[in-house]
């Protein structure tokens, strides 16, 4: 997973289909040494002092695994407008 350009790409990601993005084998917080859950935060902006959230906007899904406001990861989900908290594995 990457950055921008270097971002994963879902072209057919369909909820009425049951698909899911399962990001439990990502450890949230790397600063712990068990492979933590993310939170689901919708489009809010990512806390400074909170790790393990994933947010969704624009058509991406953005992950941040520390304590900071940047993203570690983004999966583009083309055609894709809205994501829920259910649409996630965690």
């Amino acid at each position: 997973m990457g950055l921008g350009t270097l971002r994963d790409v879902i072209g057919d990601f369909k909820t009425a289909e049951g698909d899911k993005i399962d990001l439990s084998t990502l450890d949230a917080n790397v600063a712990t040494a068990v492979n933590d859950a993310f939170s689901f935060i919708g489009a809010n902006a990512f806390s400074a002092n909170a790790t393990g959230q994933v947010r969704f906007a624009g058509g991406i899904l953005f992950g941040s695994t520390d304590a900071d406001t940047a993203a570690e990861f983004e999966i583009s989900l083309v055609g894709v407008a809205t994501l829920v908290n259910t649409d996630i594995i965690a």
